[in-house]
This record gives C-alpha cells, structure tokens and sequence, in this order.
C-alpha cells in the first residue's frame, strides 16, 4: 500500500517546508454508465488498513515531525475518530474527465494552489446519490501516482473540521478504487494555523453528514 497523506506545505517565516509526513492511501471512485460491477469490498482487509491508518498518525502526532504546535504535544491523546462504518466503504469505476484543464484551488491561508481534475466518483449514501471529483496536484505538490479527494458534508463544522477532511488515492490502470471514508483526514491546519490547506471546492459538498473517519476531539 502506497503511503503518502498530507503533501501540504508548511508555511514559516515565508518560506514553504515539505513536512515530514506519510500516511495511508487506499481510496475512491465513481460508477461509469455500462460498465460491469467492481467486485465487493473486502471488509476485513479494509478494517485492518484502518488500524494502521489511524496508528500511524497517533504515531506521527507524538514524533519529533509532530504537526502539533510544541506545547500541544506533551498533552496529546490521540486523534479521534467515528466509529469503524462499513456501509461507508465502496468499490467502485473512476469515470475519467476527459477534459483535464488545471485549476487553482484556494488554501486556509489565501493563496491557491494548482490541480487537475482527474476523475469523478458516484455512489449512494444516506439513500441518496452523490459526485465526487477527485484532483491530481501538479507542480511542487505533485508526487507521482498520487490523487487528492477533499470534501465537505453536514458533518463540518460541526463534529468534523468546518473546512473539510481530506483522502488520498493512488492511481490505477484498472479504474476500479476503493471508497472508505473512515480513512478521511483532517489537515494539519486543524491543529497548526501555520500550515497551508487546500478548501474543497463547491462541487465536493456532500449533503450528508459522513460520520466516518478523523472527527474533532469534544474539546479542541
């Protein structure tokens, strides 16, 4: 499994640090009309790739490449996540945007940062139909075979952070990815005002909360 979340730049004194940082990908994609079915997802696997996502940051979080404020490290329990939802967790076809024109996608500090949209994902949640679009960053964010799914529901701002989580995908010739929002994430900019986050755009706000993945401890 292709290891690589939070490729967001760390913002100190003006100058842009890479942090020190990856994490688990796994991760999305959307029907395409006529195509066959993408096989069932495998829950126990999934499940398992969930305990070494959320580990792996508990471990992050605690080390020297902490994206914690110094004075918040000492203090530090643990993330906090929603209970494991295999209802929330999908295979499905990547539908390709054929039409690939770079984007700028404003941050939480105000500068934009350039992506692709590379793909679109459909599914079913909360008896309803949803689209997804998922990014390929370019230029200095760019890691090869990397893909960026930020996102917003009816959960932010309320249990979840008010400017979205984020999942990572690698790319695959097949088509076919698996969508689990429990691996959702928080940006470090949750945590740290100096880090730089990418605002999901309008067309990935979900109507509906996903109550899935990284939430907000009960007292920040």
């Amino acid at each position: 499994m292709l290891l690589s979340l939070q490729s967001f730049k760390l913002k100190i004194q003006g100058q842009r640090l890479v942090p020190g940082f990856a994490g688990c990908l796994l991760l999305f994609a959307g029907c395409i009309s006529g195509s066959s079915p993408a096989e069932p997802a495998n829950y126990t696997s999934l499940r398992t790739e969930y305990q070494k996502l959320t580990a792996a940051r508990d471990s992050l979080f605690r080390s020297t490449d902490s994206p914690l404020i110094e004075t918040d490290r000492d203090a530090f329990q643990g993330l906090t996540y929603f209970p494991y939802d295999s209802t929330l967790a999908f295979r499905l076809h990547l539908r390709p945007i054929l039409a690939r024109d770079t984007i700028r996608m404003v941050t939480s500090t105000g500068e934009a940062r350039p992506f692709i949209p590379y793909g679109t994902f459909r599914f079913d949640a909360g008896g309803r139909g949803h689209t997804l679009t998922v990014f390929k960053p370019v230029g200095e964010d760019a890691t090869p075979g990397h893909l960026f799914l930020p996102f917003t529901d009816q959960s932010s701002g309320r249990t979840t952070y008010g400017g979205g989580r984020y999942l990572d995908l690698t790319e695959d010739a097949t088509g076919i990815f698996t969508l689990d929002f429990n691996l959702a994430y928080h940006p470090y900019c949750v945590y740290n005002p100096l880090y730089s986050c990418p605002v999901p755009p309008a067309e990935n706000r979900l109507g509906v909360a996903v109550t899935a993945g990284e939430r907000l401890p009960d007292v920040l």
